[in-house]
């Protein structure tokens, strides 16, 4: 198991998260400063756990920033108080969907991934942003089939 998390971030930001994230994490700056540069994707390790964090630079496309819009704000702690901006399930469908594409559609955790999700929320999904966004990345083809018959 592990996170995703999609963030800003210029190069100019790396060096400040490696100090804030601190001992408590392996992170290679030079992986993350190259996922700025790709928009791309770089880890964080808990050391302590090995519990992995996935960070996406996001890719400011019109998609991205919808995504960041809808996103549903939600306390993971009180003291300190912790917000995290979750991102709704139709951006997640979508976003796992592109990203099987982008790995030559080899990748089963991600295609596994998004037919629970639609199995488990088929009745709550918003199938007009769903279709309109996976049109908007170009995986709408991936999207008809696993939506067939929900």
């Amino acid at each position: 198991m592990d996170v995703d998390l999609v963030c800003e971030l210029s190069e100019d930001d790396v060096s400040s998260l490696m100090r804030a994230i601190g001992n408590e994490y392996y992170a290679s700056e030079s992986a993350a400063i190259e996922a700025v540069r790709r928009q791309g994707c770089f880890n964080l390790i808990h050391l302590p756990t090995s519990f992995k964090v996935d960070v996406f630079v996001s890719r400011r496309r019109p998609f991205d920033l919808e995504a960041m819009q809808r996103a549903e704000v939600q306390r993971i702690a009180v003291e300190p108080r912790t917000e995290f901006a979750i991102a709704t399930p139709e951006d997640v469908i979508v976003s796992k969907l592109e990203w099987y594409r982008l790995n030559d559609e080899t990748s089963e955790r991600q295609w596994d991934d998004v037919s629970r999700l639609i199995d488990l929320l088929a009745g709550d999904l918003d199938r007009t942003y769903l279709e309109r966004a996976a049109q908007s990345v170009g995986v709408s083809d991936l999207l008809a089939p696993v939506l067939r018959g929900r």
